[in-house]
C-alpha cells in the first residue's frame, strides 16, 4: 500500500464536507445508490453496510454471549455491538479501531468472525499503524473510532466527504444528527413487489431467515417514516424512487447532486456492480432497466394479492398502482394454500396471521 504524508485528521468531519447517510428498506436499491454516490469524484464510501448507528439496548458482556449462535441466526449487528462494547470497556483502542475498519472494508456478515479470530488483513493492520503515526488518537467509543477511520480513509482517497449506507440510518436520524448536525440523508424507495421479490429470492442468510410478512412490515415502516422525515427535515432528507433512478439516471442524479451541493459527475452513470445477490449483474457497469421488471414475471398471483392488500395505502401514495387480480373462485384456493404455508413458516394460527396482517395495514 502506498504510504501517505502527514494529513490533518479531525473528529466530526470538520476538515471534510458534511457526510452523507444513505438509507432505505432492504432490497430497495441501497447498494446501487451507494455505488453510484461513491463514483463521484468528491465522495468516498465503504464497501458495505456498517450498521454502526443502530439502536442496541442491553448489550451483554462478551463472556455471557454465545457469538457463534448469534452468527448462525444472522444477528451480525448484535454480535458486532457486543465486540464494540468489550473493546470500549477494556479501553482497547487498537481492537476498537480494527473492528470499525473491518466492517468498513469487508461486510457485516463476515466481520464478527474476523474480529473473534483476529484474522485481520495486512491492509487493515497497515492502516492502523498509519493512524498511529499520523493522527492524534483519542478514542472514547465506537463513534470516535468510526469518525477517525472514516475521515482518514476519505482523505487518503483524496476525497472531500464520506457516505455511509445502512438501512437502519433512517431509523436513527436524530442520533446521527447529534454527531453530524449538517449531515445529508438520501433514502431510496422501491415498489414493494420488487422489494418482496428481491428479498424472498436473496440467498443471504438474513433475508432467508425473514418471513414474507416481516419483509412487508419493514417496507411499510420505511415508507411511513421516510414520508415523515422528508416533511420534518426538508433540507436534509431526500427521497429518490428506485425505478426513476434506473429509467432516468442522469436527471435523478442531477437532483441528488443539487441536494448534496455537489456538481454532477458523469462517472456516477458508470458505477460497477459487485457483491450482488443476482450474480448475473456482478461486474457490469451502469444502470439496467431489467432490474425493475423481475417481479412482474416472478411473483405468483397469491403473492401479488398478499402484497397489494397490505401495502395499498403507502404504495399508492408513492405512485405504485394495484396489479393483483380480484380474489375469485379460480384463485382463492391457491391463496389459502399460500397463507397456510405462511402460517406454518411464521408459526402462528390463521387468526393470529390475519391479526398481524391487519396491524401491518394499519
Amino acid at each position: 500500500m502506498q504510504q501517505i504524508q502527514e494529513i490533518p485528521i479531525s473528529f466530526k468531519g470538520s476538515k471534510l464536507k458534511p457526510p452523507i447517510f444513505l438509507t432505505g428498506c432492504g432490497r430497495s436499491g441501497t447498494s446501487m445508490l451507494q455505488r453510484t454516490i461513491a463514483s463521484h469524484k468528491n465522495i468516498f464510501s465503504f464497501r458495505s453496510e456498517t450498521h454502526l448507528f443502530g439502536k442496541q439496548h442491553h448489550i451483554p458482556h462478551l463472556k455471557d454471549t454465545n457469538l457463534p449462535d448469534l452468527l448462525n441466526n444472522a444477528r451480525y449487528t448484535f454480535a458486532q455491538e457486543i465486540l464494540y462494547k468489550e473493546f470500549e470497556i477494556n479501553e482497547d483502542t487498537d481492537s476498537l479501531i480494527l473492528a470499525v475498519l473491518s466492517v468498513m472494508l469487508n461486510t457485516i456478515e463476515c466481520t464478527p468472525e474476523i474480529i473473534m479470530q483476529k484474522n485481520y488483513s495486512g491492509e487493515l493492520l497497515e492502516i492502523l499503524e498509519e493512524l498511529k503515526r499520523f493522527a492524534v488518537i483519542d478514542i472514547k467509543d465506537k463513534y470516535n473510532a468510526f469518525d477517525l477511520c472514516a475521515s482518514y480513509l476519505t482523505l487518503k482517497a483524496h476525497k472531500k466527504r464520506w457516505a455511509d449506507k445502512s438501512a437502519i440510518n433512517m431509523f436513527n436520524m436524530k442520533k446521527i444528527l447529534k454527531l453530524y448536525p449538517d449531515a445529508k440523508f438520501i433514502e431510496i424507495y422501491r415498489d414493494p413487489r420488487g422489494v418482496f421479490y428481491s428479498w424472498t429470492r436473496c440467498p443471504f442468510p438474513f433475508f432467508r431467515l425473514t418471513t414474507p410478512l416481516g419483509c412487508i412490515q419493514r417496507w411499510l415502516k420505511a415508507a411511513h417514516l421516510g414520508e415523515k422525515l422528508q416533511e420534518q427535515y426538508p433540507n436534509q432528507y431526500y427521497r429518490v424512487k428506485y425505478e426513476a433512478l434506473i429509467q432516468n439516471p442522469a436527471d435523478e442524479l442531477e437532483r441528488i447532486c443539487n441536494f448534496i451541493e455537489e456538481e454532477f459527475d458523469p462517472n456516477m452513470l458508470n458505477f460497477k456492480t459487485y457483491n450482488s445477490s443476482f450474480k448475473e449483474y456482478n461486474g457490469k457497469e451502469g444502470f439496467d432497466n431489467r432490474r425493475t421488471d423481475h417481479w412482474k414475471a416472478g411473483l405468483s398471483i397469491s403473492e401479488l394479492i398478499f402484497i397489494d392488500s397490505i401495502t395499498k395505502k403507502h404504495r399508492e401514495q408513492l405512485g405504485y398502482p394495484d396489479v393483483a387480480p380480484t380474489v375469485t373462485l379460480m384463485n382463492v384456493f391457491p391463496l389459502i394454500l399460500y397463507l397456510t404455508k405462511l402460517c406454518i413458516k411464521v408459526r402462528v394460527s390463521p387468526l393470529s396471521l390475519l391479526e398481524k396482517i391487519k396491524n401491518a395495514r394499519a
